[in-house]
């Protein structure tokens, strides 16, 4: 390519941005998507609760959770109508028309469309932080569950079982034989106000909450200050304990199974946040709400990105109800392919959900008939090709406490860019063999 085509390339698609967005920002659609999200974010402070924590809690999943869905329907409807519309009204040559041919519509579109979900996560950061600006108030209490703690993971460093049982299939059991678990950490930077922070997730095998004492160990001195918590599948938890510590030391936790009880134990492998394996963490030091919030809509960003190259992708060669029909399907499929994952893991075991680890901890694996087999390799499979977007939930993080590490905000960019790009690539091609 010479560098004078490259810069009729550069004019033409900024034209055809410009013109994009204009003709998006006409639309209906996107106006009416964002009615109801700025109504959202409006009267979530209002909504009564127990407690300022519940507060927090439920704004963070309002914001980033149905606000990004919002968003996305918003995405979907827009850029799935724009070139069908353009071909109806019988203005797309004035797109295809540029000294560049068909790629600056396309790569016009795709800027507009960045652009657009640009603009889209700047309004849901700027509504989040309105929305806890107006529940925040003087409550110290909010202020307090808004820290967000750097976390170390337990997967770093070593981890000690007593007497571990058998066959435990990817999960540390604490039972009859293994009455409790301890896990080695290297305290890397200082606590904050020299609190020391523990967040355990437990797999309870009850619906019943189980008792646990937790001791935390300095130096391998015994603490006096130990704590008995009650624990619940799959829910963080944090527990503090007051000690002044000192960069560079070893400490211990013990997680103790009180008798009672029903068995509980944490998963070995289980990703939390790109890299915190083994349900406990160590958190220390602390980052600002607001820059763990930027982190989050820079992860929704990415998402509707991705959402709004499966519309432009849709409308290149469908009519706009049928294009919008199905990227909002693929939205779904992308939406819920983590409950997916699970389901195929899932087959053939016995029992509930809850039971499951137990009865597998003991007894084996199942042997799959070959119906099971083939739509558990057809489910596994497939969430190995398409993207998952319930793989980078940034809500989860903002809501227990988690600062949001660089590399999974990187590691996110990066999940969707080849996806987008695979798309870009299609519809490139869709574009440049169809008749107008």
């Amino acid at each position: 390519m010479s560098a004078a085509y490259i810069r009729r390339l550069a004019d033409s698609t900024a034209a055809s941005t410009a013109l994009c967005l204009r003709q998006t920002l006409r639309q209906q659609w996107f106006l009416l998507i964002l009615i109801p999200f700025g109504l959202v974010l409006i009267l979530a402070p209002l909504l009564p609760v127990a407690s300022e924590t519940a507060a927090f809690r439920l704004l963070v999943k309002i914001a980033l959770g149905a606000g990004s869905v919002v968003l996305s329907l918003g995405i979907i409807l827009t850029g799935s109508n724009t070139l069908p519309s353009e071909i109806r009204d019988k203005t797309i040559q004035r797109s295809i028309g540029s000294p560049g041919g068909r790629l600056p519509a396309l790569t016009g579109r795709i800027t507009a469309f960045s652009l657009l979900a640009a603009f889209c996560a700047f309004l849901g950061l700027a509504g989040t932080f309105l929305a806890f600006t107006i529940r925040a108030g003087s409550s110290t209490e909010f202020a307090a569950a808004s820290r967000q703690y750097i976390s170390t993971a337990a997967e770093k460093h070593s981890y000690r079982i007593v007497n571990r049982p058998s066959n435990t299939r990817g999960i540390l059991w604490v039972t009859e034989k293994a009455p409790e678990i301890t896990w080695t950490f290297l305290c890397d930077s200082p606590a904050p106000d020299g609190k020391l922070t523990f967040q355990i997730t437990p797999v309870v095998a009850s619906s019943v909450k189980t008792k646990a004492k937790i001791t935390f160990d300095k130096n391998c001195r015994k603490c006096s200050d130990s704590r008995t918590v009650m624990l619940s599948d799959n829910l963080p938890l944090n527990i503090e304990f007051a000690e002044i510590l000192e960069h560079g030391q070893c400490h211990e936790i013990t997680v103790k199974r009180l008798p009672g009880s029903s068995p509980f134990g944490f998963h070995i492998g289980k990703t939390e946040l790109g890299n915190e394996k083994n349900g406990v963490s160590l958190l220390t030091g602390t980052r600002p709400f607001g820059a763990n919030l930027l982190a989050a809509w820079l992860i929704v960003w990415a998402k509707l990105t991705f959402v709004g190259s499966v519309a432009i992708f849709a409308s290149t060669f469908l009519s706009a109800p049928v294009a919008g029909a199905l990227s909002l399907l693929l939205y779904l499929l992308a939406s819920i392919l983590g409950f997916l994952s699970e389901f195929a893991q899932s087959i053939g075991k016995i029992g509930t959900h809850c039971h499951a680890h137990i009865h597998h901890a003991h007894q084996g694996p199942q042997e799959l008939t070959f119906f099971q087999n083939i739509i558990k390799t057809l489910i596994t499979w497939f969430a190995k090709l398409f993207p998952d977007l319930s793989r980078f939930d940034a809500a989860n993080a903002l809501v227990w406490g988690r600062a949001i590490p660089l590399g999974f905000v990187l590691s996110a960019l990066l999940y969707f860019l080849p996806y987008c790009i695979l798309l870009w690539f299609a519809s490139a091609l869709i574009l440049q063999r169809r008749e107008f």
